[in-house]
């Protein structure tokens, strides 16, 4: 391979890496939320096929419920996933956020129980037996206010195989089964007690955006 070839490969190169992308450079948007779970995932990646066509990347920033919450009312930009009743139930903290019409992610809702005669799907009679939460999510402990919660799930499945729960409520999605994770016993039984949409809310200052995002939203559907 001759020096002249050589210099004409390393100059192409170097044009290359110098030119400018045909993609426009997208503007960070600050997305805060209290959930690290595969339905929190799925979320995020809707999210930024939503906002890229609006030169818009989303950031994930993970924190605990009410920093997290207040971060996005405030100098944040969005809430990644909350209920629909948000402002009901924290309006100390959402006074300038608005909620996205389409629904960002579909959540669902598992009871996973340790003994097999105690299988239900009514959730008045499940507040009758010893309850384990994964995470805090606002809807479950307005739902079972004497639960206790956990962080991690195997640390939550580890007490139901101990005995020390009668039953886990967890959320998951179908791609993404409650029985794939540590500690998780094939004696366990699970039942889905119901589902519900979750919704992204963005900063008032943002409402310029809001049909838009929905709108996009709805196309990936």
């Amino acid at each position: 391979m001759s020096c002249q070839f050589l210099l004409v490969m390393l100059l192409n190169a170097t044009m290359a890496l110098g030119a400018p992308s045909d993609e426009p450079s997208l503007i960070p948007f600050q997305v805060f939320s209290s959930f690290d779970t595969d339905t929190a995932r799925e979320a995020f990646v809707r999210l930024e096929k939503a906002l890229r066509p609006l030169g818009l990347m989303p950031v994930l920033n993970v924190a605990p419920y009410r920093r997290s919450l207040a971060m996005a009312n405030s100098e944040g930009d969005a809430e990644l996933m909350r209920v629909a009743e948000l402002h009901y139930l924290a309006p100390d903290l959402t006074d300038h956020l608005i909620r996205v019409g389409t629904p960002i992610v579909q959540a669902h809702f598992y009871a996973v129980f340790a003994q097999e005669h105690l299988i239900t799907d009514d959730i008045k009679s499940l507040r009758d037996y010893r309850v384990g939460l994964h995470k805090s999510v606002l809807i479950l402990e307005s739902l079972f206010p004497e639960a206790s919660i956990h962080a991690e799930l195997p640390s939550l499945y580890q007490l139901l195989r101990h005995k020390s729960l009668d039953v886990a409520i967890v959320t998951g999605s179908p791609e993404t089964p409650v029985t794939n994770y540590e500690n998780f016993d094939e004696s366990f039984r699970v039942t889905e007690i119901f589902k519900m949409p979750l919704y992204l809310y963005i900063n008032d200052r943002h409402e310029h955006l809001l049909n838009k995002i929905s709108e996009n939203l709805s196309n990936l559907e």
